[in-house]
């Protein structure tokens, strides 16, 4: 059969590393692949690289289906495992949910991998305060805590059975976290008991426990698919409706495009499930709409979750400068339309500070001013105006040059061309080169940058100096207004820019408060509070 065309694309839409056939037909290879191990490893268990490791879930526009319940995050999250030898159809609650990468697939994609911390035979009704050893009963009453089997001298399938764990709250939990040695044995051992108990128990999902991941920013977080089953439960959604929302609801928060692939489950000692990816399925950017604006809250969770994200490259774009999907751009200033360039700056460049958890800035250059959208992150109109054309590690008085970046590292005599050239010549300051984002490999220069920041410990924001932009109003990818605690007048100058925005262009940008903490552990945090706005929703 001829590959299916995947959805039409609009621009700036990031595209996963295959299309839905290949998707499809990676998860019905896992789900074939019975291996008692990884790569022959005996320390090695099978979920890090075969089965599908799955979780149910319900679509609401109040939060989004991949992330964790932050009121039971920390207890853990519950997963299923899935392969042709520990097969099951049955899904909690839904019939519908997202399927994750193996650690050794969102490890090659650049993504962040999820943390398995155990793993039950059959779903366990667990529950807080730790999802591996505590359970409830079907009333909702906690149930008796159950030690780790490991813990207990529960190391193979018969010592389970013989201590009568049979299922639901009345069952031990293999440890599977690094630390403890033959995960891969125990992984074999639990789908031994789930065959040798089927007569009792049937063929239903087990379940594995997932450590919190409401850390992993968004585009970061090892999405494979969303599924859906054809069987309708009461009162629920259809569950490829439910499946398309949250497609489309992924697409609108990191702009990827996730495929559904339905799923057409069995459940018998040895599966023959089926994973098919239809045209008819899918949603695509278009039929999902233009974005609507975030609240203020989602720009202030959009703005720490990449202050957050230490990634050293981006992903789907690692020759791009980090600034391209990571940390936060701040221009500095409250006078006049500081969201356009003033006259001078189009012939010299324009001075943007940039900050993320690694590069240690624990202060501004103005405790007021406007954020840009990183290029990943820009929805149409806008445009991609911010380009950067070189950084200096330190904060640096280029306001009196003709050319902001000055004589660049790779043009000094001799060139400076990464970390080491620039320590041995360099302190900071008026005695600095910039590292041109023209010569070389973006990437690499800013990865360059970073370390020379780390070494010489600097906590003033890195210099960035961006091409100046002929753009309309509207086009320019302004994502947030921000003033800072350290300076209670700059709330003022917010509301001031926040009301000339809109005078401008009719848009609301949302007023952001910024809190910096210079003690260990240095960090800034970005929040949103409705006392600060001067213009209503």
């Amino acid at each position: 059969m001829a590959p299916q065309k995947r959805p039409a694309s609009i621009a700036g839409v990031i595209r996963p590393s295959e299309d839905g056939d290949a998707v499809a037909r990676h998860l019905q290879s896992r789900y074939d692949q019975v291996i008692p191990n990884c790569d022959n490893n005996a320390s090695s268990p099978s979920f890090l690289c075969s089965g599908l490791l799955l979780r149910a879930t319900e679509y609401s526009d109040k939060y989004h289906s991949w992330q964790p319940n932050p009121a039971t995050a920390a207890w853990g999250v519950s997963f299923s495992w899935l392969r042709k030898d520990s097969d099951f159809k049955d899904t909690h609650g839904t019939s519908n949910g997202f399927i994750v990468y193996p650690e050794k697939f969102a490890l090659s994609n650049g993504l962040v991998p999820v943390e398995v911390e155990c793993l039950y035979p059959q779903d366990a009704w667990t529950s807080g305060p730790d999802r591996c050893t505590s359970h409830a009963y079907s009333s909702g009453a906690p149930a008796p805590t159950i030690p780790l089997c490991q813990d207990i001298g529960v190391y193979k399938s018969d010592d389970w059975l013989k201590k009568g764990f049979f299922d639901n709250e009345n069952q031990c939990a293999f440890d599977l976290r690094p630390a403890r040695t033959s995960r891969a044995t125990v992984v074999m051992h639990s789908v031994e008991i789930r065959r040798l108990s089927s007569a009792q128990l049937g063929y239903r999902r087990n379940e594995i426990i997932v450590a919190d991941w409401s850390k992993t920013p968004d585009a970061r977080f090892p999405i494979e698919a969303f599924f859906y089953k054809q069987d309708s439960l009461p009162g629920k959604p259809t569950p490829l409706s439910s499946a398309q929302s949250d497609q489309c609801d992924f697409w609108r928060t990191v702009k990827k495009w996730i495929p559904i692939i339905r799923w057409e489950g069995t459940a018998a000692p040895s599966g023959s499930a089926k994973f098919l990816y239809r045209v008819q399925d899918q949603k695509t950017p278009d039929s999902c709409g233009v974005p609507p604006p975030d609240s203020g809250a989602d720009v202030a969770r959009h703005l720490q979750s990449r202050y957050d994200d230490t990634a050293q490259t981006c992903p789907d774009q690692p020759r791009k400068a980090l600034m391209s999907c990571s940390g936060v751009l701040m221009r500095p200033g409250w006078v006049g339309n500081i969201w356009q360039p003033i006259e001078a700056d189009k012939v010299s460049g324009v001075g943007i500070d940039w900050v993320r958890r690694d590069s240690n800035a624990t202060s501004l250059r103005s405790y007021a001013g406007i954020v840009f959208f990183p290029e990943k992150y820009i929805r149409p109109p806008q445009k991609n105006v911010i380009v950067a054309a070189c950084a200096y590690p330190d904060m640096s008085p280029s306001d009196g040059l003709s050319w902001r970046c000055g004589t660049v590292c790779q043009k000094q005599s001799p060139p400076v061309k990464d970390a080491a050239g620039w320590v041995n010549r360099f302190t900071g300051d008026r005695n600095q080169c910039a590292f041109s984002m023209d010569d070389g490999d973006p990437a690499y220069l800013w990865q360059q940058m970073m370390i020379v920041r780390q070494i010489r410990r600097f906590n003033r924001p890195a210099d960035i100096i961006v091409n100046a932009w002929s753009a309309k109003d509207v086009e320019v990818p302004v994502e947030a207004i921000y003033w800072t605690t350290r300076d209670p007048e700059s709330l003022r100058k917010a509301r001031a820019i926040q009301e000339m925005y809109k005078d401008d262009t009719s848009l609301r940008i949302p007023v952001i408060r910024v809190e910096m903490v210079a003690t260990l552990p240095q960090r800034i945090t970005f929040s949103y509070h409705e006392a600060d706005q001067s213009v209503s929703p």
